[in-house]
């Protein structure tokens, strides 16, 4: 019998994959939807400092966590020519901390 070689090895799974996985898993979708909403309120307020108070602490934070989104959305894409659920959902939670920051801006609520 041959053993396989390193060309018929399987890879182990990225945690991009993993990642997916477990989004297209409906039992945890309220696990999900629990950790979006802590992204999203953090996040907000991040970005309400960065932009509305000018505070370098909050736009550096904010421009890491948008280096590093982009830097994932870059190798999916790279790699699959497609984006997966995983950066679909982030993408979401950005468009969804930018509303709150501008709602809670007009709003007066921060």
């Amino acid at each position: 019998m041959d053993e396989p070689g390193p060309e018929q090895a399987t890879a182990s799974p990225s945690i991009h994959e993993r990642a997916e996985e477990l989004l297209r898993e409906p039992t945890l979708w309220p696990v999900w939807l629990v950790v979006i909403g802590h992204a999203v309120v953090l996040l907000a307020p991040t970005l309400l400092m960065a932009v509305r108070d000018g505070r370098g602490s909050a736009a550096l934070a904010v421009v890491i966590v948008a280096v590093a989104t982009l830097w994932g959305l870059y190798g999916q894409l790279r790699a699959h020519r497609r984006l997966g659920t995983l950066h679909g959902t982030i993408l979401v939670t950005w468009l969804l901390a930018i509303g709150l920051a501008i709602g809670a801006h007009h709003w007066g609520i921060f």
